[in-house]
C-alpha cells in the first residue's frame, strides 16, 4: 500500500480504524464484532463460517465507509470518547497495525489482534454489568445469552494457524481466569513474544490455577484490574468480591513483575470518591497505569443523573485530580470524557430505583454504602 495513503489512514484520518481489518472479537453468544465497543454484529459463528463473517458484506460495508473517512454507526462509542486520533480504542488499533504490511484498500482481513470472550463465566455480579459478561447475572435475570460453544473450535483453529502474525491477545470475560477455553487456548499457543493483556476481577489468583502458570510464559503481560471503589463500596459494586482477598491477590501479581493497570468504570457510585479511590490504589502499586471510562449501557447509574449539587462536587473531585496529579495524556483524556458525561443533562432515569431493584434480588442495601446518594 502506498506509504502516504497508509500514513493518512492510520494517523490523519478522523474516522479510519484498522480494527475491521485486523481484530477478531468474539462474544459469548458467538457474535463476531470489530471490537469490544463495536455496535454492528458482523455475523455469528454458531451458524456462519468465520471466513464468511470476516470477509462478508457487513464487514466490507464498514471498511468502505471508514476508508472514505466517514463515520459509521458501528464506531459511535469510540467517536464519542476519542478526543484526538491518538486516544482510546481507535488509536490503539491503528497503532497496533502500523508495522503490518496491509493493503487496506483490498478489504482483506489480516489477523493482528484477538479479543476472545469464549463464555460469560464469572463469579461476580457487578452493578454495571450485564448477562453477556456474567452468567450469574444471566441466572439472576432468568434470561439466556451464552448459547453453547458451536464454532468456538473454528475460531481457535484460525487463531492458532495465524499466531505468528498476532501482535496482541486480549483475554476478558466474564472472568478469563475461570474459563476452560482459555486454558485450552494457551496450552496450544507458542508465540510467547505476543503481548498478552488480561482484564480480570483478580479473584482467582492462586498457584493451582493452570491458566496463571501459562500466563507467566509470556514476555510482555499487562494486567488490567477492574476496580471501581474500595472496601465495603468495592464489595457492593463488585458483588461477589472480597476486598481483603483482592488486596492479597494484587500482591501476588505485583510480584510477577508484569505491568499492572487499574481500570475504573466511572459511574454514580464512585463519582464523589473517584480521586480518593485513585490515590489509594496508587499507593498499592506506585508505578501502575490507570484507565477509566464512563459506564456504558446502564444509563440509570450514569453520573449525568446526579443531583445538581452533587454534580458540582463530582466535577470538583475530577478537576482537583487533574490539577494535583501528573498523568499521561491518555488518562487525562479518559478523565475529561468522564467530565463530559457528568456535564450532560439527566436522561430521566432513577438510580435509586435501579439500586433498589438490585437490593431486592441480593439482600443488600445501597443506602448504607452510598449515603451521599440517598
Amino acid at each position: 500500500m502506498d506509504p502516504k495513503r497508509k500514513f493518512f489512514l492510520l494517523k490523519q484520518s478522523e474516522n479510519f480504524c484498522a480494527a475491521p481489518w485486523t481484530n477478531l472479537y468474539l462474544e459469548a453468544n458467538g457474535d463476531i464484532l470489530t471490537c469490544c465497543v463495536g455496535r454492528t454484529v458482523l455475523g455469528n459463528i454458531r451458524n456462519t463460517s468465520l471466513s464468511q463473517i470476516l470477509n462478508g458484506e457487513v464487514a466490507n460495508e464498514i471498511k468502505n465507509t471508514l476508508l472514505n473517512d466517514n463515520p459509521h454507526v458501528n464506531c459511535v462509542v469510540c467517536q464519542e470518547f476519542n478526543s484526538d486520533y491518538d486516544t482510546w480504542l481507535r488509536g490503539h488499533y491503528n497503532d497496533l497495525s502500523k508495522s503490518l504490511d496491509i493493503d487496506y484498500d483490498s478489504f482483506k482481513f489480516v489477523l493482528a489482534g484477538v479479543d476472545l470472550r469464549w463464555s460469560n463465566t464469572c463469579n461476580f455480579k457487578c452493578v454495571y454489568c450485564e448477562p453477556k459478561f456474567s452468567n450469574g447475572i444471566e441466572r439472576e435475570l432468568n434470561i439466556t445469552f451464552s448459547n453453547g460453544d458451536a464454532g468456538n473450535q473454528a475460531v481457535l483453529d484460525f487463531v492458532l494457524a495465524n499466531q505468528s502474525n498476532i501482535k496482541e491477545i486480549y483475554l476478558a470475560g466474564g472472568e478469563p481466569l475461570l474459563m476452560k477455553e482459555n486454558r485450552q487456548f494457551l496450552e496450544q499457543f507458542t508465540n510467547f513474544n505476543t503481548k498478552l493483556r488480561i482484564n480480570t476481577n483478580l479473584s482467582n489468583i492462586n498457584e493451582k490455577n493452570s491458566i496463571l502458570s501459562m500466563i507467566t510464559k509470556f514476555k510482555d503481560v499487562l494486567w488490567t484490574v477492574s476496580v471501581e471503589n474500595i472496601e465495603h463500596r468495592y464489595e457492593y459494586t463488585r458483588y461477589g468480591g472480597n476486598w481483603q482477598q483482592f488486596l492479597q491477590n494484587l500482591k501476588i501479581i505485583k510480584n510477577l513483575n508484569h505491568t499492572i493497570r487499574f481500570n475504573l468504570v466511572y459511574f454514580i457510585g464512585n463519582a464523589l470518591t473517584f480521586a480518593d479511590d485513585f490515590n489509594f490504589l496508587k499507593t498499592l502499586i506506585p508505578n501502575c497505569e490507570f484507565s477509566t471510562v464512563p459506564v456504558i449501557e446502564h444509563d440509570a447509574i450514569s453520573s449525568r443523573n446526579l443531583p445538581k449539587d452533587l454534580k458540582i462536587q463530582a466535577k470538583d473531585n475530577l478537576v482537583s485530580l487533574l490539577n494535583e496529579v501528573v498523568m499521561p495524556l491518555n488518562l487525562c483524556n479518559n478523565i475529561n470524557n468522564c467530565i463530559k458525561e457528568l456535564e450532560k443533562d439527566s436522561n430521566g432515569l432513577d438510580y435509586k430505583q435501579y439500586f433498589d431493584s438490585l437490593d431486592a434480588k441480593r439482600g443488600t442495601n445501597w443506602k448504607t454504602v452510598f449515603p451521599e446518594l440517598v
